[in-house]
């Protein structure tokens, strides 16, 4: 099985750093200027298949999940 494609809000910190360690490709939509829920990354350790997206860019990703 390939590595599922999901998009998610790293809302809960602790929660989703556990979940990133799974062999998935995370997507976490940014808005200019951070605002609540679209800050993706930031300075958290999150593995190299965390990645940011634009939030004006999600329509075009070609995802398996949405949490």
């Amino acid at each position: 099985m390939h590595p599922r494609r999901i998009l998610t809000w790293p809302i809960h910190g602790s929660y989703f750093n556990t979940l990133s360690r799974l062999d998935d490709e995370w997507f976490l939509p940014v808005k200019a200027g951070a605002p609540d829920g679209y800050g993706g990354r930031g300075s958290a350790d999150f593995p190299l298949s965390v990645r940011d997206v634009p939030a004006a860019s999600i329509r075009e990703l070609d995802l398996d999940l949405v949490l």
